[in-house]
């Protein structure tokens, strides 16, 4: 296009933004959010979208005289040729499908700029041998991605459309109580109603998150036949597969990690490895920067659909933040990620988190609460629900006959933006594999820390 062309189409535009076409002919869609001042070319048209977004963002009246009083006031009425100008885009004619037409068209241009930008970026940074080649990658992944995540337009969905698949989801829910994905744990799924946005999974070191994210993964892949990633940042991918093998062959983890199997043992091996050879899991422990992990995420859906996704853990992800040094910050830009990352591909991503201290100098029973989660900033606004792993035996709690309480595993839930709040209790195999699993028997079974009687647990209201 040319430049003149150009210069038509952005006043074609702010036609349609001035008289409100996008409104009275499309059922008060804010295409108006959809564009930024940097897609005009034209510096006069800039000024003149900038004045339409401040009236519309003061709840202000948009005509052209509040467009050329506001223009004035800023000082850049003159700047743009006058008045004349802004009474001239009355000129134009835009019914609704042509000011949308013209919208795409802005995008188009702006987004062939931006490739070449990032063309030329990728190129000087490429020649540039003082930087790490891996660091390059990553930037050029970085800028790519920059593109991926802009508003598109032609995906947008009608008021109508987005009501019907809200009803479709009503009718299926009905039918199994679940609206997200299943983990296929009873207790869980009755309690969370399945997985959806971002599940925070927070607890202490050693307090089972791994052992919980292996456990759900392995009845979601193989017992429902879903189709996931796993992001191990902490233990290698053959650590993890292992585990996968004791807790899908039921297997004692001493046996695999010695090596001192019986034939019993080599049968469930096989018969485990066939199963998760051909479950839909993959699991990755080379990938560690935010912007690595959208972007396998994103090929890998592309190629095949992912329906949930799994990372261990959240503090270990290396920021792509060009202001290093705020951990707190860099977790928040992280979790922010992982959020747009949900929104973006309509799957759950499950983040493991560390915990801070702070829960094991309180006294009583322990129970970690939100403002616990290390570095939180905005984890717990990001998340639609944060669950903490809680073991008694962690604390070397017993029972109040004395008993040993280290087959009880606990999910505490500190945030359920769908429901209320609830402590889960399951059944933990910690003498065979770690697995996390439905009870054994339904009996409740409360312990005590000292001399303090813990009878029911009450849910977290800290959020």
């Amino acid at each position: 296009m040319t430049s003149d062309e150009i210069k038509e189409i952005e006043k074609e535009v702010l036609h349609g933004l001035i008289f409100d076409v996008h409104n009275r002919l499309a059922g008060n869609v804010d295409l108006i959010d959809t564009i930024k001042d940097e897609m005009f070319q034209n510096s006069s048209c800039k000024e003149v979208f900038l004045s339409v977004k401040t009236l519309k963002q003061n709840g202000e009246h948009v005509d052209l005289l509040s467009v050329v009083k506001n223009l004035s006031e800023r000082k850049r009425l003159e700047y743009i040729g006058g008045a004349v100008f802004v009474s001239q885009l009355g000129d134009f004619y835009t019914n609704y499908d042509q000011f949308r037409h013209r919208i795409l068209l802005m995008h188009e241009n702006h987004f062939r700029k931006r490739i070449s930008t990032i063309a030329s970026e990728m190129q000087n940074m490429a020649l540039n041998e003082s930087l790490d080649v891996f660091n390059v990658i990553s930037q050029s992944v970085t800028l790519i991605d920059e593109l991926n995540s802009t508003v598109d337009i032609r995906k947008e969905r009608s008021k109508k459309e987005i009501l019907e698949e809200t009803i479709s989801d009503i009718e299926n829910r009905k039918l199994t109580g679940i609206n997200g994905v299943p983990s296929g744990i009873i207790e869980i799924d009755s309690a969370v109603g399945g997985f959806e946005g971002v599940v925070i999974v927070a607890g202490r070191p050693g307090s089972g998150k791994t052992a919980f994210a292996l456990s759900i993964v392995n009845k979601m892949v193989c017992d429902q036949g879903l189709n996931g990633v796993f992001f191990s940042l902490e233990m290698s991918s053959k650590s993890l597969y292992q585990r996968f093998l004791a807790i899908n062959g039921n297997i004692r983890s001493s046996n695999i990690w010695k090596g001192q199997m019986q034939s019993d043992d080599w049968d469930s091996i096989g018969r485990s490895f066939d199963k998760i050879n051909d479950a839909g899991i993959e699991v990755y422990d080379k990938y560690f920067s935010i912007s690595e992990i959208v972007a396998k995420c994103r090929s890998m859906h592309l190629t095949k659909p992912l329906q949930f996704i799994v990372v261990d853990y959240l503090q270990l992800i290396v920021s792509d933040s060009k202001t290093k040094g705020n951990r707190e910050q860099e977790v928040s830009g992280i979790s922010r990620a992982l959020k747009i990352l949900s929104m973006q591909l309509n799957i759950p991503v499950i983040a493991l988190s560390q915990l801070s201290r702070a829960c094991e100098t309180r006294g009583g029973d322990k129970r970690p609460i939100l403002s616990d989660l290390r570095e939180s900033g905005s984890i717990e606004q990001d998340a639609s629900t944060v669950l903490f792993t809680y073991r008694p035996s962690y604390y070397g709690f017993l029972g109040e006959s004395g008993e040993s309480l280290e087959d009880k595993a606990y999910l505490i839930m500190g945030k359920h933006r769908n429901g209320a709040l609830k402590d889960i209790e399951l059944h933990y195999k910690y003498d065979l594999n770690q697995e996390w699993c439905t009870q054994q028997r339904s009996e409740p079974n409360s312990f005590v820390v000292d001399e303090y009687h813990v009878n029911n647990f009450k849910p977290n209201t800290d959020f």
